[in-house]
This record gives C-alpha cells, structure tokens and sequence, in this order.
C-alpha cells in the first residue's frame, strides 16, 4: 500500500488507566447498599426541565463528550509522533546495506534509535559526496587541454550532466525526508534508484573511454546504494498501517475533480481494456480529453508548430522553450504534418509537456547525429530528449537516420517521470529507444531498429506495441533489449515489460530463427515478455549474453509468461531465464508495477491496470 514517511507505530503504547482508577466502583457502591438504592428509586422523582433547559443539557453533554474524544486523539497522536525508532545500532542498520564499512562510518555519533535521523544523514552523505564529485567532473571538462572536441570531452560532458541529475534527485529526497514531506510510497526510492542509475551512466562512459579524472566512484557507488537501502527500510517500515497519502512530491496535472473521488474498484473498472482491445475511456473525461485521445484535429492546443508559418512557430524546440516553467497545468504543442529536422529536448524545468502530431508517418522528427560519426556521447545522440515530468508524446514518428557504421544512434531518449506515449513511431538501427531512468508507459506505440531497439534502466510497460526487427549488417545480430540496470536495488524498482506487443521482423528479408528477445547490458538486467506475440524471427534460445560474458547471467531477471507464435515455445530457452507463474506475472501489471493508477488517469491515457 503506497504510504507517507511517517514516524513508525510502535506496538505496546501504554494505556492511560488513571480515569479509571479514579472512578469509584459503582457496582459494589449498588451491592453493598441495594435495599437502601431501592427504597430511594420509590421516593425519588424526575423534575421537570424547560425545554430551554434541555437543549442546554444537550449542548452540554455534546461539548464533554467532543472534548473527551479531542484529548484522548491527541494524546495518542503525540504518543504516535514521539516513536520514530526502528533500529536499534548501527551494526543492526549497516548489516543490511551493501557496503556495512560505508554505512558505519556514515552513522557514527548518530541517533541511530531515530529512523529519519538515520534516513536524512546517509541521504546527506551521499548529497556531499556526489557534489564532491560533480565539482570534479566540471574541473576536468573545463581544463580540457585539447579542443572541445572528440568523444572524451563529450563524455566529460556527459558526466557533468548526469552529475546534475543527481544532485537534483538526491535534493529532493533529502528534502523531503527532513522536512516530513508526505510522499507516495516508491517516489524517494523511484528518484534515488535514478541518481544511481545517472552515477552508473557516467561511470560506464568514463571507463570506455578511458578518460581520466580524479573522482571518487567507488564512494559514491557505496554512498548512493546505502541511501536507497535505508530509505527503503524506512519506507518499508513506515507502510505497515498507514494510510494512503494524498500527497505527492511531484505536483499532480489539474483535472483531477471526479477522478479523484472515484473508489479503487471504479477506476480499476474505467481504466480497464475490453477484450477487443477497444479503449475504454475514463467516464469523467470531458468532450476535450476524449478528442486529445482519439483525434488530433478538433484539440485546441496551447501553441502550434508548422513549417509553413501558419503556427505560433516553425520550430518543435522554439515551442517547446515557450512553454511555462515548473507548470502543474498540461500545456499541449500540436505539431501540423511535416518533416521537422531538428534535435529537440524537453528541459527538467518543462513538466506536462504534451507533444501532438497529426499522425505517425505524418508529423515526422528526424535526426541522424550518432556515437562514431559525431564522436559525442550516447546520450547526445537523440532526436527527441525528454526530461521534464509528466511529458505525453501522441500520434507522431521519432527518427534516426543514422547508418550502421555509427554505432549508437539514439531516436528517443526519455528520463521524464511519469510520462507516457501512444501512437508514436521509433526508428533507428542500434538504441532506437533509450528509457533511462523513472517509469515509463507506451501503449500503442511501433519500435523499429536492429540492435538493442529498448535499453536503460527504467521502469517502463509497453502495452499492445509492436517492436520490428530491420537486416542487421553482416557483424551484428538482432537484440530487441539491452536492460542496462548495474545494480540489485535499482533492479527492484525497475525494468523493460512488453505486455500484449507483437514482436516480429519488419520485412520477409530477416532471417527466422535470428534474433534474441534481450541481452543483459549489466548484470542485473530486468525484461519480461507477457501474453505477446512472439514471431519466428525469434530464436529458439530466446536471449543471449552481452559478448558473451559469462558473469552476466548471474543476477539477470529475464522472464517469460503465457506467450504465443511461432517463436515462443520455451523448451529450448536459455537456463537462466525464468516462466513465470501468474502470480509472479502479476507483479509486473502498471498498477502494481508503475503505480500506474496514481498518475496515468492524470495523462489522459487509457491502459489494462493489471495482468
């Protein structure tokens, strides 16, 4: 049950018997003089009470009772507040981290009786010791001897950016746990499982490309992991009994009036699909959020972009930069038909952010930029870069023209949290799509491309979307996945799930038998196939290692569940990949998954909440 971080209830509160002990005992006060009780019941006589009167009996009692209830809830909520203690040591903390000598030190002096004391040191630590770090990385990019050029200083670059991505996380959970914010259950871990994931990123450039600068990755790999260990607990510990927030740390979209007085089982019921895989629209939904769902031509949106200067802009970017900052409210950019050549990105300061084409194949955004031609970062290479929360894409085609030879080339590269897309065409050759970080949903949705079509480590759901394997080049092979999750807690919280998608070649020229569902990037991969059409371009072993490492298989997560086509009989399936049973299977629904009943409603989305 999602829940606020609040202090922990504590069994065994002691009760206050000293208005009992006060109180005579009136039984044996009537056993003791029961003649005498009677005789006086035959003499005594009820007076007689104006009606005045009565009514302020009434009032009177009404107001003792009031205040007899306020103080006895006060009271326990004071005995409630004061019991914040789930730990005992730090050994008994620390032991349950994956690096206990970090940990320890990161504790010592502390009071390690007070859950939150415990939470916000370890999130400061690693706060410090990822500014640290960031100072360093921006030092060495800003001393670069040589030109600002090639992929060394581009991954200086890169790290500088993801540095920041963690600093802002790492902020936000600081703040929150210290100010008693009422947080969601997974949002901290959701947004500390990103600054980890941001830290891997840069770790991972600056090892392959061996660019060299003085920082501290071990520590920060043990300061950040410890962080979400003990937030996790303390998350864990503080669901037990209590209820359900209402508030959230990122701001929620407005439009939120019927839907948010709606039961559990009515929205369960309204964001459900038939069985014909028709939409079934939220009833609440007004005539203008039906259209956004289902047509693009009627929706009056906040600025147009078109080619022929019949719009507010000719550029996708000058539109976007237009837009509100930091804003709660939904600001749509109907993107008229065309081809737009540009590089955009949506800032983290630009939330719910909605982009809107005409049509896939009609509101096309194409780039060709890639790792080996440009010599620049992966993660500079995307047509389309989203960052900002609350992002929506509908009805429009994201491209990278790249050729083969340059290596990555990504179209889509999205980190925005809570952000959804549907009817959106993806196409490159190798890391069409890049889900980094924070949850993700696709519905409807077509990913072409050859080699790792959908990497990163996000926790992202595609329903009912299509994913189309082009030729690959004589020295590559087709890998519909490459989950890049680097570490055991992240992969608690995240991973690729195709619910109900049709995988299959995208021309009669790719060979059967020749490509894999998935490859592990890192270690800790997470991807699950669900009740999809698996076609016979698959392979009979179903999923492959990364260069054939051999390490890689140990802690991956890669699973099947009630498949069908040609290419999804699993007798002949890897021995480290797993079938799911239903309940297991369950666990990867939206609802549960991506908590997905909390915010999709808000994007006007409609998807199957559970398995």
């Amino acid at each position: 049950m999602p829940a606020a971080i609040l202090p922990v209830d504590v069994e065994g509160i002691p009760q206050d018997n000293s208005a009992a002990a006060a109180c005579p005992s009136i039984r044996d006060a009537d056993q003791e003089n029961e003649p005498e009780a009677k005789e006086q019941k035959k003499s005594w006589k009820i007076p007689k009470i104006s009606k005045k009167g009565r009514r302020a009996m009434a009032a009177f009692v009404v107001f003792v009772v009031a205040a007899v209830y306020v103080g006895c809830f006060v009271g326990f909520r004071m005995s409630r507040s004061n019991n914040n203690s789930i730990f005992v040591n730090s050994n008994d903390i620390c032991n349950n981290t994956l690096y206990p000598s970090a940990c320890n030190d990161t504790l010592f002096g502390s009071d390690t009786t007070n859950s939150r004391v415990v939470a916000s040191k370890s999130v400061k630590a690693s706060l410090k010791s990822t500014n640290e770090t960031y100072l360093n990385l921006t030092r060495c990019r800003d001393s670069w001897p040589s030109s600002r050029i090639g992929i060394q200083y581009s991954t200086l670059e890169m790290c500088v950016e993801m540095y920041q991505e963690t600093l802002d996380a790492t902020r936000r959970c600081l703040h929150a746990v210290d100010s008693s914010e009422v947080t969601q259950v997974g949002d901290l871990e959701q947004a500390l499982s990103a600054a980890l994931t941001y830290h891997f990123t840069c770790v991972d450039g600056l090892r392959e490309r061996k660019v060299s600068c003085e920082v501290n990755i071990d520590r920060n790999t043990e300061l950040l992991s410890n962080a979400l260990s003990l937030l996790q607990r303390l998350n864990s510990s503080n669901a037990k009994g209590t209820p359900l927030p209402r508030r959230r740390l990122l701001a929620a979209p407005e439009g939120l009036t019927r839907a948010s007085k709606l039961s559990p089982d009515e929205r369960t019921r309204i964001y459900e699909m038939d069985d014909d895989n028709h939409d079934v629209f939220p009833t609440w939904l007004s005539k203008k959020d039906r259209q956004l769902l289902t047509s693009t031509s009627s929706v009056t949106p906040d600025s147009v972009v078109a080619l022929d200067g019949s719009g507010n802009h000719k550029s996708i970017q000058t539109a976007i930069d237009e837009a509100p900052t930091n804003s709660s409210k939904r600001y749509v950019i109907r993107i008229k038909a065309g081809i737009y050549v540009e590089q955009v990105k949506v800032p983290r300061d630009k939330t719910n952010v909605t982009l809107l084409g005409d049509g896939a194949g009609m509101t096309i955004i194409t780039g060709n930029r890639s790792v080996a031609v440009d010599q620049t970062s992966t993660i500079f290479t995307a047509t389309v870069t989203v960052l900002g929360n609350g992002f929506v894409a509908k009805a429009l085609t994201i491209r990278n023209t790249a050729e083969p030879s340059g290596e990555q080339a990504v179209a889509l590269r999205v980190t925005s949290h809570q952000s959804a897309f549907a009817y959106v065409f993806i196409e490159g050759y190798q890391n069409a799509l890049y889900a980094h970080v924070n949850w993700q949903f696709y519905t409807s949705c077509t990913i072409v491309g050859t080699v790792d079509l959908v990497f990163g480590s996000a926790a992202a759901v595609f329903q009912q979307c299509t994913l189309q394997a082009k030729p690959p080049n004589p020295d590559d092979m087709i890998t519909f996945t490459a989950s890049d999750i680097a570490s055991p807690l992240v992969q608690q919280f995240a991973g690729l799930v195709f619910e109900a998608c049709a995988i299959d070649a995208a021309s009669d020229s790719v060979e059967a038998g020749t490509a894999y569902l998935g490859r592990p990037r890192h270690q800790y991969a997470r991807t699950m196939y669900i009740k999809s059409s698996l076609g016979k371009v698959v392979t009979a072993e179903g999923w492959t290692l990364w260069n054939a490492q051999i390490s890689s298989m140990l802690h991956v997560d890669y699973g099947e569940y009630a498949n069908f086509g040609a290419g999804s009989d699993a007798k002949l399936r890897v021995p480290w990949s797993r079938i799911l049973y239903p309940e297991q299977a369950k666990k990867f629904g939206v609802d549960e998954f991506l908590q997905g009943r909390r915010w999709l409603p808000n994007l006007d989305i409609a998807y199957t909440g559970s398995i």
